[in-house]
């Protein structure tokens, strides 16, 4: 997709970590926590977040959790005393 001038926007409640992993593979990819302008043709965007599902529109593609890993984190519900 990159290759293709394809903007990929990476949502994920795991950003630090994948933002790692990336970078193991040589892709840099700064943790944002969001996103003010659109990103470049051809460019990655990593947003700590969550959301349910991502989306594809002509040059645009946005994953989440769900689509990265299969799942989306449930977050836990706080007890109250």
């Amino acid at each position: 997709m990159l290759a293709d001038q394809e903007r990929v926007i990476l949502v994920t409640h795991q950003a630090n970590r994948l933002s790692e992993v990336l970078g193991e593979a040589d892709i840099i990819a700064p943790v944002l926590t969001e996103i003010r302008q659109t990103p470049l043709p051809g460019s990655l965007t990593l947003v700590q977040g969550l959301l349910n599902s991502g989306w594809s529109l002509t040059d645009t593609h946005l994953f989440t959790d769900a689509e990265i890993f299969g799942f989306t984190k449930q977050q836990r519900l706080q007890k109250k005393d």
